[in-house]
Formats: C-alpha cells, structure tokens, sequence
C-alpha cells in the first residue's frame, strides 16, 4: 500500500487508526481508555481492520451507538 494511503486510511478512517496504534504496540485497553471507547468496541474495530488489510475482507460494521444500543438491551 502506498504510504500516501496510508496516511489518508489513519487520517480519516478510525478503524485504520487503531490498528495502526494496536500494530505500534499499544493493548486495546490503552487505546480505548485514549479514545474513551468501550475495549470490546475496540478490539472488534482492530479485527475489521486487520481482515481487511491482511486478508483483504471487506466487513460492515454499525457505529458505536448502534453497538452499544445492541448491548445495553442484552
């Protein structure tokens, strides 16, 4: 991938964002308590992003409040 994208992926993508944090060595607790985002919320994001880059998957997954409306109803 060209650095170019890259940036724009880290820059303008969150999912993209924490993968590039997570791959730096930060734990998933780290970058949740950073973005003050729930750890699962995080590390499902981590996933996505992971399968998409390294297994070239493309996934749809709801935003934040969605997820955490699905949760709080359990």
């Amino acid at each position: 991938m060209p650095a170019d994208l890259l940036t724009t992926l880290y820059d303008e993508y969150l999912p993209f964002r924490l993968y590039a944090d997570h791959k730096s060595g930060s734990s998933s607790a780290e970058i949740a308590a950073e973005y003050r985002l729930p750890v699962f919320w995080v590390e499902e994001r981590i996933e996505a992003a992971r399968l998409c880059i390294e297994k070239q998957i493309r996934l749809e997954i709801p935003p934040v409040t969605q997820t955490a409306e699905r949760v709080s109803a359990v």
